[in-house]
């Protein structure tokens, strides 16, 4: 499948989520409001999100998609025909934005999927990423003790790592942070905590030896991409840009420089 053939598939899927079901969720809202004292919220299954779309990956083959949304979950496509709905995938959420998906990443082997958003509690210092088989729909692994909401992950290309960026705008430079798992147990082998606002993405070199996060401050790449994976050991450098100095996510050029 083409990058074109990937993208109007992508577009087919997404693009009337919105459009579709803003007058359900409106008027459920609304009889919320109303009657929220008096009624307990029912789920509704809709076949497909009825919130913004804000984290979606694909498999290396192009096949598979996983969507995560502001609606608390996660959905499995198969893209390679029509693009059907294989399944839904339901993090632990609670009240308000609590359960919000903002990112959602792949294992290389598509196995595994990976997400995080508003999930967990920063303020106890445990806020978290939740694991997913893909194939069963299974929670299998919570990952904790992250400082902040989770804005973005990856897997490194070479499926021996999960990096992880944390953080809160207005300021709360505590919640942000990067954490990296070592696969296969998922055990913390790297951390950084030096940021100066939020981390907002994270991007792995396509050898999986070196990741770079964004941070929404004066300094665009910060560690910039001469910051090592956890095979090469923390810290690294930092770049420094020009404006615009409030970068969203950083890419790697096809030498890895």
């Amino acid at each position: 499948m083409t990058n074109q053939e990937v993208k109007r598939k992508l577009a087919a899927i997404l693009s009337a989520d919105v459009k579709r079901f803003s007058r359900l969720r409106s008027n459920q809202d609304e009889m919320w409001r109303k009657n929220g004292a008096k009624m307990n919220r029912l789920r509704l299954e809709v076949g497909a999100h009825n919130a913004g779309v804000w984290g979606i990956t694909l498999d290396p083959s192009n096949r598979i998609l996983v969507t995560g949304s502001e609606d608390k979950t996660m959905r499995v496509w198969n893209i390679s025909g029509r693009g059907e709905l294989l399944r839904v995938l339901r993090p632990t959420i609670g009240e308000g934005e609590e359960g919000h998906i903002f990112a959602v990443a792949l294992s290389p082997d598509a196995r595994t999927v990976a997400c995080g958003g508003r999930t967990g509690s920063p303020k106890q210092g445990d806020a978290c990423v939740y694991l997913f088989d893909r194939a069963t729909g299974a929670l299998i692994r919570r990952l904790g003790g992250l400082p902040g909401w989770v804005q973005h992950l990856v897997y490194t290309p070479d499926g021996r790592f999960l990096a992880v960026v944390t953080g809160e705008g207005g300021g709360k430079a505590s919640w942000s942070g990067m954490k990296i798992f070592r696969l296969p147990d998922y055990t913390l082998v790297a951390e950084d905590r030096d940021y100066g606002d939020y981390v907002k993405w994270v991007e792995s070199n396509p050898t999986g030896s070196k990741v770079a996060p964004s941070c929404m401050v004066t300094m665009p790449l910060r560690p910039g991409p001469s910051r090592q994976c956890p095979t090469s050991g923390l810290p690294g450098a930092s770049i420094h840009g020009g404006s615009p100095s409030r970068p969203m996510a950083p890419a790697w050029q096809w030498d890895f420089t």
